[in-house]
């Protein structure tokens, strides 16, 4: 279902009660996904499914995950970092889709800080606690079929394999699976974001609360995205960074398209400012409860 065919139906014929509501977190490596799983449970305890395959570029179609649902009735969400699109009709769930997206050049700098800390024997994690930025980023780009840096958000919205290059016809099907997610977002708007998706939400979960804490943060990355990617492109240089740009140049298309419908969300709530004000009151009481 479409999110303006979604808003358009009166409340009881979103909810069909013979269907089980599901959301569904399409969790991209290094989009926030670890703070929206933290709020998944916060809202749904003991009601979340974290699911992945036995290795990193596997890819689960959502018929698999129709099948692990089977018998576990208490389920609310599922997130994973290996399930596509697209989202299949059924006849027993009713799949709500969450997807975050993020600025490419900044998500791919996340990467390398986000590495050098992981002691597993993965390749990118060995490389980046060897290397500096500079050098990481160089590898990954001259990495053949190594795709984490190269288009990786049109990649996972299209229909190729995790090692497959992507072209325009498949950023098409980026943004056209984008703008069929009910809820959208992205990383540097993570208020915004949570604020149009808790009131659209709300029409079927009316207790959320999406005031959150941010989880698995790099001390490295604090400030601003601008500052950031400044310091970054100063330890880069000219000539890669712009190698990196180009290496994105759809997924930059693909970000801003979705910071256009995030905008045109937003543009459908009333008394929006006045939300995010009680949003982030919210956000501050949450975090002083945590400190």
């Amino acid at each position: 279902m479409k999110f303006v065919d979604f808003f358009k139906k009166s409340e009881h014929e979103r909810v069909n009660r013979d269907r089980r509501s599901i959301l569904l977190h399409f969790h991209i490596f290094k989009n926030a996904g670890s703070t929206i799983e933290w709020l998944l449970e916060k809202n749904f305890p003991k009601k979340n499914l974290l699911i992945d395959g036995k290795t990193p570029g596997e890819i689960m179609h959502l018929n698999e995950i129709c099948r692990i649902l089977k018998g576990k009735n208490s389920i609310k969400t599922i997130s994973s970092h290996q399930i596509r699109y697209p989202i299949p009709e059924n006849a027993e769930f009713n799949f709500i889709p969450i997807l975050f997206l993020r600025h490419p050049i900044d998500r791919a700098f996340s990467i390398y800080y986000f590495k050098r800390k992981e002691m597993d024997d993965s390749i990118g994690s060995i490389k980046a606690r060897s290397m500096n930025l500079r050098e990481f980023i160089k590898w990954n780009l001259d990495f053949k079929g190594y795709m984490p840096m190269k288009n990786f958000q049109v990649l996972f919205l299209s229909d190729k394999t995790t090692r497959e290059e992507v072209d325009e016809k498949d950023l098409g099907i980026a943004i056209n699976r984008m703008k069929s997610s009910l809820i959208i977002g992205i990383v540097d708007r993570m208020d915004e974001s949570l604020v149009i998706a808790e009131n659209f939400l709300k029409q079927e979960f009316p207790e959320i609360n999406l005031a959150y804490v941010k989880q698995n943060v790099s001390k490295e990355r604090e400030g601003t995205m601008v500052e950031r990617l400044k310091q970054s492109e100063e330890e880069l240089g000219t000539d890669l960074m712009e190698r990196l740009g180009k290496c994105n140049k759809l997924d930059m298309k693909l970000y801003h398209s979705t910071n256009e419908e995030l905008d045109k969300r937003k543009e459908k709530i009333q008394n929006f400012d006045r939300k995010m004000q009680d949003f982030k009151k919210r956000c501050i009481d949450l975090n002083i409860t945590k400190i």
